[in-house]
């Protein structure tokens, strides 16, 4: 009951301020008395993004294109082909994270300061930085350096979690826009979304001098401030890398959405919905998944964020948290795919499929005829090294998104390996071989369909 009186006062709270904020005339509502259980918020939990790997697992390293080698920072910059882009792309990065550089705008999240201006309490809280490079070829900036703190050293003992989308929810929502007369998608993103809010109290870092541009340190006057070779940061915004960076990145962009009639679905993590306007919305950090009938009310979600970030919008909902999206209203279908990922995973492996693909993700067992038991065979091969036991999981790792996202016929066999990875043998390795060599790109895309005599919802997969 006590909860339940904290959640009506809070709704009476969101129309308070829609009523101060809101210009638009409010259509008569009908309002229904509806029951919660306790079943929904035990399965708020499975909705968590933990399947969620695939923007993080490629942000280190940038894939060689002959070798498959992943090259970090250190490693480019010994390209002479590569060395002058990804110098500028170091140098708009460090500008755009202190107090700018030629034409990038800083955004103050970090100032250089002398080792004496860190306080002696927290000079033991003084974290490192690391350079993390990533090519996005969908963003205004393809490619792309980042400077993040190691927040493994970071002290910080308050609540760093913030809610997020899952992969379950945002393909039902995807599948309530083709089950809802005149519904249509779009995506919304926030750019710089972690620098534009502070840091309750500052955090410190330190960087090597030698990996910093001529261009930075002479805009910075760094040779000055450098003591023994390093040059210390104070932390004033949130940045990449540190524990409460994104929560509070959140909460700063939750109530700057409550001031405008938005409230987050209160038993399912990451769905946002409108107090009377026909809005839905998926959140995934700064990424936004937007159902909407109307453009007006869509249009009105966009001039609320653009009074605090800079955002790119599709409003054709092409693509949303790396998936390809083709929406066909008519036919009420949604094709989903995620291009190149495949043949980027397998030439990381550095794996060569044959010139004789198969056509099944798990090689079939063989039939025991005449027994009325299907009887397994122990596997009694030989373990695999260390070596041989992390290229399994780094495959495995690579397709657990990519099978729950575009093509579920990989659910099985992925399972299958990844419950015996952490010990296999060369029976695994085999399992893990005739995996790859399934045609590629796959022979399948998911598609979710709706029926249309009746507009109730269907999710199915077509093969």
């Amino acid at each position: 009951m006590q909860q339940l009186r904290a959640n009506k006062k809070e709704d009476l709270q969101r129309i308070a301020t829609l009523a101060a904020w809101e210009t638009a005339k409010v259509p008569g509502l009908s309002l229904e008395n509806k029951k919660y259980t306790r079943g929904l918020g035990a399965a708020n939990h499975h909705l968590q993004m933990n399947e969620w790997a695939f923007e993080e697992f490629f942000a280190g390293a940038i894939t060689d294109k002959v070798t498959g080698e992943a090259l970090e920072y250190k490693d480019l910059m010994k390209r002479p082909d590569l060395r002058d882009t990804w110098e500028r792309s170091l140098a708009n990065e460090l500008g755009r994270l202190a107090q700018g550089i030629r034409d990038v705008k800083g955004t103050d999240t970090i100032t250089f300061i002398p080792k004496s201006k860190v306080p002696s309490d927290r000079f033991k809280d003084v974290t490192y930085g690391r350079l993390v490079v990533d090519f996005r070829p969908h963003k205004s900036e393809p490619n792309r350096t980042r400077l993040t703190a190691g927040g493994n050293l970071i002290n910080y003992p308050y609540e760093t979690s913030a809610p997020t989308c899952g992969l379950p929810v945002i393909k039902l929502l995807w599948n309530s826009v083709l089950s809802t007369p005149g519904a249509e998608f779009a995506s919304f993103d926030l750019k710089d979304f972690y620098l534009g809010t502070k840091l309750k109290r500052p955090e410190y870092m330190r960087l090597p001098l030698k990996v910093i541009l001529k261009e930075i340190i002479d805009a910075y006057n760094l040779e000055a401030l450098a003591v023994d070779g390093w040059v210390y940061c104070r932390i004033d915004g949130g940045m990449y890398g540190l524990p409460q960076a994104g929560k509070i990145a959140h909460d700063t962009l939750v109530n700057r959405l409550r001031t405008a009639g938005y409230y987050p679905v209160q038993f399912t993590a990451g769905l946002w919905r409108h107090v009377w306007r026909p809005i839905t919305f998926a959140l995934v950090v700064d990424d936004f998944g937007i159902k909407f009938k109307g453009k007006e009310h869509a249009t009105h979600l966009l001039e609320v964020l653009k009074q605090w970030y800079k955002v790119t919008t599709d409003w054709e909902g092409s693509k949303y948290v790396g998936i390809d999206l083709q929406w066909d209203y008519d036919k009420r279908t949604l094709e989903t795919s995620v291009p190149g990922y495949v043949k980027e995973a397998l030439h990381q492996l550095q794996h060569k499929a044959p010139p004789k693909p198969v056509h099944s993700p798990a090689k079939a067992k063989p039939i025991q005829y005449g027994a009325k038991i299907q009887t397994t065979a122990e596997d009694t091969s030989e373990p695999l090294s260390e070596e041989g036991i992390k290229k399994i999981q780094s495959a495995v790792g690579k397709f657990i998104w990519y099978g729950a996202a575009t093509d579920p016929t990989m659910a099985k066999t992925l399972s299958s390996i990844a419950n015996k990875q952490a010990k296999a043998t060369k029976d695994v390795e085999a399992e893990c071989k005739h995996f790859g060599l399934l045609p590629h790109p796959p022979r399948c895309k998911g598609v979710l369909c709706c029926k249309r005599h009746d507009f109730s919802s269907t999710l199915r997969w077509l093969i």
